[in-house]
């Protein structure tokens, strides 16, 4: 799950699958977490991609979200502004335009928090509210 090659799926592709493993563990979270299951390397764009899915704050009465941190391999500066918006787009289509970024990340991680309510449901995605979350 983690490095993607070139010969290997598109970089959509891979940010689909990444997104569709959040909601499968926010719906069903499994007993054991996969090390790196929500992490993806992009060697195209230079990025890592790690996605969640959660409830923030985590309490049953929590804003159902996703949280992304992005950031390049090396840490060495903050992705640029034209790939991270790439990402976003991957992930959330066209309602990336609409998310701001949280300043909490440093000086090279990019950081976003993205409210499930803010995603129209033609994304594409699913939208399913956490089972037992009351």
């Amino acid at each position: 799950m983690g490095i993607h090659g070139t010969q290997g799926p598109s970089v959509d592709q891979v940010l689909h699958e990444l997104r569709q493993r959040a909601d499968e563990d926010f719906e069903h979270p499994p007993e054991d977490h996969e090390s790196g299951r929500h992490q993806v390397d992009l060697p195209d764009l230079d990025l890592r991609v790690s996605l969640t899915r959660s409830r923030y704050p985590n309490s049953p009465d929590g804003t159902d979200a996703y949280a992304v941190t992005i950031s390049r391999p090396q840490l060495d500066h903050p992705p640029e502004e034209a790939q991270t918006r790439r990402v976003l787009h991957a992930l959330f289509g066209d309602s990336a335009e609409g998310i701001e970024e949280r300043r909490a990340g440093g000086p090279v991680v990019r950081m976003f928090r993205v409210p499930l309510a803010s995603l129209p449901p033609a994304d594409g995605m699913r939208h399913v509210e956490h089972p037992g979350s009351a």
